[in-house]
């Protein structure tokens, strides 16, 4: 059968939801009940994927998320007020320009996107991060993740 978040799971307590689209039952539900911002983590375009583009207000893609016409996000038809291209140690485009992303040498980066988009949230929602301060800041962060083997060594040595 299919996975349900329990209804009394309160939504609305919350300032912000991050999909990733991985869990589609689930993330189907819960953004059919979202009344926060929605944050869409856009790694690939899968099924039912116009749904969050609809009604996202934030979006960060990667380079390789393009829709069945070969459109990136910067050049789809979306909700967002807020959206993005992030393209590994490239700059970050933006509908507005770019953002820069500082050289490190990388060692794995396994869960570099995670980190950045949690990071992305973690500045934008949580301190009041611009949009682009807050991609930067999170480029920074996950930046320095992938200086480490594995998706969370870095974190002992950053976060002393």
């Amino acid at each position: 059968h299919p996975f349900t978040v329990d209804r009394d799971f309160d939504v609305d307590e919350y300032d912000f939801m991050l999909f990733d689209c991985n869990q589609q039952e689930i993330s189907l539900d819960l953004l059919e009940r979202a009344q926060a911002s929605v944050v869409l983590d856009a790694g690939s375009f899968k099924s039912n994927i116009e749904k969050f583009l609809e009604r996202a207000d934030i979006i960060i893609a990667s380079e390789d998320f393009r829709d069945n016409e070969g459109r990136d996000l910067l050049h789809m038809d979306c909700g967002a007020t807020n959206k993005a291209i992030t393209r590994g140690e490239k700059t970050i485009l933006c509908p507005d320009g770019e953002v820069p992303v500082e050289p490190v040498e990388a060692v794995d980066t396994l869960g570099a996107g995670d980190i950045f988009h949690g990071a992305f949230c973690y500045g934008y929602f949580e301190k009041g991060m611009e949009f682009k301060e807050a991609l930067r800041f999170a480029a920074r962060i996950a930046g320095e993740s992938v200086r480490y083997r594995g998706p969370k060594a870095w974190q002992e040595a950053y976060l002393k």
